[in-house]
């Protein structure tokens, strides 16, 4: 399906001579699934959100390289791509490990403010 949109936003960007515009607009609606994520309390809420930021990664995605096409001499766009494909390959494979290692961490340092707190208050009821 994220295919189907890639190809929309492909042919899309491609007419549009300003690509910032719908970029900023998929990177909008990247924030707001993401406070879809937050706020929902039933499954078909998650269901959607997921399937509205596939859609908006989409283009975020697919623009991106359209912009990276645009701003560098057409003598060295294949080594631009290449690079920015190897950077994200690097940031999907290093971002999974990282990111749980700090929320780990974050979600330790939480529970002893937590219980630290709570025990302020007990001493001081």
């Amino acid at each position: 399906m994220v295919y189907i949109y890639k190809c929309i936003f492909f042919l899309t960007g491609d007419k549009v001579t300003y690509r910032r515009t719908p970029m900023l607009f998929g990177i909008l609606a990247l924030f707001v699934t993401t406070l879809l994520f937050l706020f929902a309390t039933k499954y078909w809420m998650l269901a959607l959100a997921r399937i509205l930021q596939g859609i908006s990664d989409a283009c975020v995605y697919t623009l991106s390289l359209t912009l990276v096409s645009d701003t560098f001499p057409s003598e060295v766009i294949g080594t631009q791509l290449g690079r920015v494909m190897l950077f994200q390959s690097i940031g999907i494979a290093a971002g999974t490990p990282i990111g749980g290692k700090k929320s780990c961490r974050i979600t330790i340092i939480y529970y002893y403010i937590v219980a630290y707190n709570t025990r302020q208050r007990e001493k001081g009821s």
